[in-house]
This record gives C-alpha cells, structure tokens and sequence, in this order.
C-alpha cells in the first residue's frame, strides 16, 4: 500500500515537472522525488529483510521440529550400553535357571513314589505361576532392548532393567528355598520309611 501511494507521489511530481511550473518549484519537486526514490529503495530493502527474516524463522522453527523429531526419535533407538547390562543379562539367566530348577524337580521327584497326589498337584501350580512370571518379565525385558517401540532414554531402560533384575534375583532365591524343602521332604521320607524298614529287622516285623 505504502508502494502504490509513493508511486502515485511520483507520477504527479513528474507531471508537473513537464508542465513548465516555475524553476524553483521544479526544484522542490526534484528534490522531492529524489528523496522518495530514496525512500523507496530503502523500504524495498526493509521489506527484502521483513521478507528473509519470516523465512528464517520459518527455517529456525522448522528446524527446532526437526531437533525435536531427532531427540525424541532417539529415544526409540537402545543404546549398546543398555544391551550390555550385566543386569539384563542375570535377568535372563536367572529366569532360565528357574525354570530348569522346576522342570528338573518336576520330572525326577513327581514320580519317585514319595510325594501325595496333592503335593505334585500344588508343586505344578506353583510352578506355572512362576513360569509365567518369568515370560512376562522375558516380554518386557525384549520391548525394553527393542528398538522403535519405547520412548525412554538410556537411564530409564537401565532402571527398569535393574528392577525387573530385582524382582527376578528374589524370586529365584525363592525358587532355590521352595525346591530344596521338596528335596529335604523327600529325603525325611526316605529315611523314615529306611528307619521303619530297619524296625521291621530288629523285630520281625512282616
């Protein structure tokens, strides 16, 4: 708007410096023209910077999205640290030891003759229920160490790592107790039938 009006301010300077107005006038006029040629250029010159500064900010904020769209695409993707966890690896080690534990226990006692029905039947929901824990704890540990799924920094993989280690060391000592009470119970029964065996000697006892 600026433009137009500066340039209908020229024209009329022109027109009037060809219809034979006196010389002193011309030479306001002149100088006039002169002066918002000047203005003109200079306010082309504002406008070109206006005009490249909107681009920049326009850049500038493009470009803090792209940041942003790279951090938070960074946090999708596992550090090699994470992967290297001593913890994460116990936690699979552990759970592989408790199920190893269990199905050892399972296979070499339920059918030594020396457990009760009920006692086998309580030993296998015992373990199932710890089985499961430990494919829950197996899924999560894989998402944690996934690449593209979680966005979570370095810091918050490696403290979810340690509680789930946590969680599984527990458990594994508990294992360890409950498994060797089955042991000590099958080895008291031994020796009391081996005792009452050795009764059934002394006395004669058919």
């Amino acid at each position: 708007m600026v433009f137009i009006k500066i340039s209908m301010l020229l024209s009329v300077a022109v027109l009037e410096a060809r219809s034979g107005v006196a010389q002193g006038t011309r030479k306001t006029m002149l100088e006039q023209l002169a002066a918002l040629r000047g203005y003109i250029i200079t306010a082309e010159k504002g406008y070109h910077i206006a005009e490249d500064g909107l681009h920049l900010v326009r850049d500038i904020k493009s470009g803090e999205v792209n940041l942003h769209e790279v951090f938070f695409g960074s946090l999708k993707t596992v550090d090699e640290g994470v992967l290297k966890s001593p913890a994460l690896e116990e936690s699979y080690k552990l759970i592989a030891a408790i199920d190893d534990g269990f199905r050892v226990t399972v296979s070499l006692y339920a059918a030594s003759g020396w457990l009760q029905a009920n006692e086998i039947e309580y030993i296998g929901a015992v373990q199932r229920r710890v089985v499961d824990a430990g494919r829950r704890e197996e899924v999560v540990l894989n998402v944690l160490t996934q690449d593209g799924v979680l966005s979570m920094t370095d810091g918050e993989r490696i403290r979810k790592i340690d509680a789930i280690t946590a969680d599984v060391r527990a458990r594994y000592g508990q294992v360890k107790r409950f498994l060797t009470g089955i042991e000590r119970l099958i080895a008291q029964r031994e020796k009391e039938q081996s005792f009452i065996g050795t009764l059934k000697k002394w006395y004669e006892i058919q």
